[in-house]
């Protein structure tokens, strides 16, 4: 709260004396992605042994045009439980975060 006093004393000469502190306000809190908004899909659905398949992940607010203070959903690494397989990263491609993999034969 911020107020002015008026102070008619000879101590400041009839000037206004700050009589309050200011206390700016709360900035509103950023609009952050929904988890249960974001994504997993396979490409084919169904996989077969030595056939590629693409992994895309989507984000909640993915796409959305950014603010200050946004939260954006970024899909690091993905990976497998096959016997022999590590998993891989994903990258950034025409507004979607995509992986190949590569099922063992």
């Amino acid at each position: 709260m911020l107020s002015w006093v008026a102070d008619t004393s000879s101590v400041n000469d009839g000037y206004p004396v700050f009589g309050g502190v200011w206390t700016p306000p709360e900035p509103p809190e950023p609009e952050g992605p929904d988890p249960d908004d974001n994504t997993v899909s396979v490409n084919p659905s169904i996989t077969a042994p030595g056939t590629e398949v693409v992994i895309t992940a989507e984000g909640s607010m993915q796409n959305e045009t950014p603010t200050n203070g946004c939260l954006r959903y970024v899909p690091v690494s993905w990976t497998s439980d096959e016997v022999g397989a590590s998993g891989g990263t994903f990258t950034l491609s025409a507004g979607s975060y995509t992986a190949n993999y590569v099922p063992a034969a």
